[in-house]
């Protein structure tokens, strides 16, 4: 399957799941951030922005992304550091063990500061 048609299978997924939860969510194609989706909770007053990846490496965390990407997804991080209901997250997906693992951005970015 061609990696684009993964990567939105894994957005869809993600929306439909947030949906579920309560929140607004939409997918950004073609922006051009780093951001894949955006959901936002209006009861829990709760703001995700949130990177997808899909990989079969198990070993696959925050420094396996190209320094680019990893950079402006810090920098997002940092922008949205003081804003407590934003939470700026990368959600992988293991294909091989149907597993999911998110990573906070903003708590690794604290957690090195």
């Amino acid at each position: 399957m061609h990696r684009y048609k993964i990567g939105y299978r894994y957005e869809y997924k993600v929306v439909k799941y947030l949906r579920k939860l309560g929140y607004d969510a939409w997918r950004t194609p073609g922006s051009h951030s780093p951001i894949d989706v955006i959901a936002i909770h209006p009861v829990a007053k709760r703001i995700l922005l949130i990177q997808i990846k899909s990989t079969s490496r198990n070993n696959f965390s925050l420094n396996s992304l190209p320094r680019e990407e990893k950079a402006r997804l810090l920098e997002m991080a940092q922008r949205y550091k003081d804003y407590p209901e934003v939470s700026v997250e990368l959600w992988i997906f293991l294909r091989k063990q149907r597993h999911r693992k998110v990573i906070d951005i903003k708590k690794e970015l604290l957690s090195n500061m």
